[in-house]
């Protein structure tokens, strides 16, 4: 019978630990920042609930609901995508 030749779970522990991971600091976890995307989100709802989406092509509409999928922001504008499909 031929021989399984298996990986090694044998691994070497990471370099960083986790006290390290956690003195980790990020400046856009600021409040401007998140003012900023809160504003941004605001801006592409409108874009997308206002007439001229609705008067699109169905063929557009759905390139920007596939856009929106692409980006991974969809799942804040699901009920408006709802909308421009029914």
């Amino acid at each position: 019978s031929p021989t399984i030749v298996r990986r090694t779970g044998n691994y070497k522990p990471p370099l960083w630990g986790f006290d390290f991971l956690q003195s980790l600091s990020s400046e856009y976890k600021e409040e401007r920042y998140m003012k900023r995307g809160c504003e941004l989100k605001e801006k592409v709802k409108l874009m997308v609930v206002e007439e001229q989406v609705m008067s699109m092509e169905p063929i557009q509409q759905l390139e920007l609901i596939d856009n929106l999928y692409r980006l991974g922001i969809s799942y804040h504008f699901e009920d408006e995508i709802d909308q421009i499909l029914t």
